[in-house]
């Protein structure tokens, strides 16, 4: 049986991949990347369900379930305390007020007010429908503002397959939604409700927008 390739070696091959069909797309912008449908499902695990263009629902549904999954069973559920003092706790006291204690860093106070608070209102309202139709239970309620992460973490996934297709092709567009969903550092912390993970989302949509001008 053949030997398992090392994992580094492995990373180090898809690294240089990636960087050559940059290279060659940047070199000669106005040539498409020329490649082999079969060959690609060959070395490409999932490579028919990492396809946006022909299967737009049903991948964007298959990335949905691999990340929210992710969300809910990954890594430690509570690994930076920022996952809490940037979403978490202040969607919950926007959706209960001054129901129930809430903990708010210092960077909440009315004296500083450094942060925006788009995104927590965007985990806050599935709390708002849970409180109004009183099924907000535990579970309910920290799952319900993962699933609103997610979502947003998906739309990244999007443009990312989008902006590594100018780049790189399909195949390293498969290849680059591949390594990303199961990324052990992005699941460790994009899953989170962290805002770096928005942060980069918006950066990827603005990335490609440019990439296109």
């Amino acid at each position: 049986s053949p030997k398992p390739q090392n994992p580094a070696l492995m990373n180090s091959n898809l690294i240089y991949y990636i960087l050559n069909q940059m290279a060659t797309k940047i070199l000669y912008k106005n040539s498409k990347i020329k490649e082999n449908e079969e060959e690609s499902r060959q070395w490409i695990v999932g490579y028919d369900y990492l396809d946006f263009d022909k299967h737009f629902y049903s991948t964007l549904l298959s990335v949905f379930l691999i990340r929210f999954v992710m969300a809910t069973t990954f890594g430690e559920l509570n690994y930076h305390p920022d996952q809490n003092w940037q979403g978490l706790e202040i969607a919950y006291k926007i959706a209960y007020g001054d129901e129930v204690e809430n903990i708010l860093s210092w960077e909440w106070q009315d004296r500083y007010t450094l942060r925006s608070s788009l995104y927590p209102y965007f985990l806050s309202i599935p709390l708002h429908i849970l409180k109004f139709l009183k099924i907000d239970y535990n579970i309910l309620v920290v799952n319900s503002m993962l699933f609103m992460n997610t979502l947003i973490i998906v739309v990244g996934d999007y443009f990312l397959y989008q902006l590594s297709k100018i780049y790189l092709g399909k195949r390293g567009a498969s290849l680059t939604l591949l390594y990303t969903l199961f990324n052990f550092r992005i699941n460790q912390i994009f899953l989170k409700t962290l805002t770096n993970g928005v942060e980069s989302v918006f950066c990827t949509i603005g990335f490609y927008y440019f990439s296109i001008l």
